[in-house]
């Protein structure tokens, strides 16, 4: 492929086996040096990955683990709430009559 300084005054000419070999040569190594970057992006792609799902895997038991303790918590406070509540109603409920 022409530099820009250089004369493109012989595009008319048909390509030699050497051109075009010389091209498949540089399109190769274009090639490579893609192929390359594209491995070490997906490697590193990867290794984010994992890093995610081990953080997301240490994350879901102690988040269920510590939602089931305030669940139990709920449930036992649930019925001394409910008392003191109807208990208030009731006070209420007998002041009005």
């Amino acid at each position: 492929m022409p530099g820009e300084a250089e004369d493109m005054g012989d595009l008319d000419q048909p390509a030699t086996k050497r051109d075009l070999l010389a091209l498949e040569t540089r399109l190769e190594v274009r090639f490579e040096v893609r192929f390359d970057e594209l491995r070490r992006h997906v490697d590193v792609v990867v290794e984010s990955f994992k890093t995610e799902f081990g953080n997301l895997y240490d994350w879901t038991p102690a988040t269920t683990s510590s939602l089931a303790l305030r669940i139990d918590r709920l449930e036992t406070n649930h019925g001394s709430r409910l008392l003191t509540l109807e208990t208030r109603v009731a006070r209420l409920e007998k002041r009005r009559k």
